[in-house]
């Protein structure tokens, strides 16, 4: 066999296996309960209460706020010397910074006793959630105490105290942190920029953001689509909806493509203007565009459609909003079951009652009124076929 003609042989690598799956973790995250999972785990045996176990029933308690389980838990591990990660105590002290701050901060204390170093992530959490409970002066102690124990801020960090100075109308201290960060070797990013243009706007600033924009690239920094969202908010807001698309067809000019929150604002301040045929169109237009609503964007739709007693599109769009598996609100159900019962439209109400009653919400007492009231005026049987549309409802 010549040289040309001869080939490499070559090892032939075996295929790739996928990863068993561990029965226990199925199960924690399958029970329908968290006092199933619990129960579960404690009848598991010894070897299989490991890092993955515990961590999945930690997320499974944190996610349905059982805070006392989730310390009872956290004792299971520490008396076992399980070796715990600094992602799975940032994640639970997210969930407890949601609902009680103080019970979160304990956490970040007791992670030191489990051999975590605390890292940006972890302040960045209980900083956001100082400023949302107890103001700026508290927030910065946090921020102080992170830099006292050699932790290195991070971009977020500084966006967070950023964003909030520049909500408060406090541009000149939020200016000075731009700065800090650049004195530490952070660079501002555009979300850093559009807080500062946020906070430009909602002092009357208008042509200072718009300018901030603009200048940013001559600072290193891409504009992005958030630094067009503040501007397009801002010029919607106000009614101005011209200059709001003059400023989308600028972000096309650099190669950018509207996305779901870029129409999101137009749609949601053209209904707040009662322009829902305008924000109707946009909302059909953006999906022909190849873009699918999310969840917020259905509910505005629909909300805008039921102020305008467009009943006939609501329930179209809501229809369209099931299907692509978003829940609507309970309130968002009982408007339309409302106007739908007002037009005499008692089959779309069913329908709707029906939905809600899958996804176990509840129907108000003017949405029953309603209902009720369409049956009887409908039916002189109406009694009659209440009952059995209750009857059908319950053996769902």
């Amino acid at each position: 066999m010549n040289s040309s003609s001869s080939t490499r042989l070559r090892r032939r690598r075996p295929p790739r296996r996928n990863p068993s799956r561990i029965p226990l973790l199925d199960e924690l995250k399958s029970a329908e309960t968290a006092s199933a999972a619990i129960d579960r785990f404690t009848a598991a045996e010894r070897h299989e209460q490991d890092y993955p176990a515990c961590s999945a029933l930690l997320y499974r308690l944190a996610r349905g706020r059982a805070f006392p389980e989730v310390d009872d838990l956290l004792g299971f591990v520490r008396s076992r010397r399980i070796r715990c990660r600094d992602t799975l105590f940032n994640a639970l002290i997210a969930h407890y910074e949601a609902d009680k701050l103080q019970l979160a901060e304990a956490l970040f204390r007791q992670s030191a006793a489990a051999g975590i170093r605390p890292n940006a992530v972890s302040y960045n959490i209980l900083i956001k959630g100082r400023l949302r409970m107890g103001g700026w002066k508290s927030a910065h102690e946090m921020f102080d105490e992170m830099l006292h124990r050699r932790v290195h801020p991070s971009e977020i960090t500084y966006n967070i105290l950023i964003g909030f100075l520049s909500r408060q109308g406090s541009l000149d201290r939020a200016m000075a942190l731009k700065d800090e960060m650049v004195r530490r070797g952070l660079r501002p990013n555009a979300v850093t920029y559009a807080l500062l243009m946020e906070g430009l706007c909602l002092t009357g600033k208008y042509d200072s953001a718009k300018k901030m924009m603009f200048d940013m690239e001559y600072w290193g920094c891409k504009v992005k689509l958030v630094n067009y969202g503040v501007l397009i908010t801002d010029r919607a807001k106000k009614g101005s909806f011209d200059e709001a698309w003059a400023l989308v067809n600028d972000l096309k000019k650099r190669k950018y493509r509207p996305d779901v929150i870029i129409y999101g604002i137009f749609i949601n301040y053209l209904c707040a203007e009662g322009r829902v045929d305008e924000a109707y169109k946009m909302f059909v237009d953006m999906q022909l565009g190849g873009l699918k609503p999310n969840a917020a964007l259905y509910r505005m739709m629909i909300d805008g459609l039921c102020r305008a007693q467009d009943f006939e599109r609501g329930i179209g769009v809501l229809n369209a909003m099931l299907l692509s598996k978003h829940c609507p609100r309970a309130e968002t159900f009982s408007c339309m079951i409302v106007g739908l019962c007002g037009k005499g439209k008692v089959a779309d109400a069913h329908f709707l009652l029906v939905e809600m009653e899958k996804r176990k919400i509840g129907l108000d007492y003017d949405g029953w009124s309603a209902l009720i009231h369409a049956i009887c005026e409908e039916h002189r049987n109406g009694i009659k076929l209440l009952i059995e549309l209750v009857s059908n409802i319950a053996s769902k």
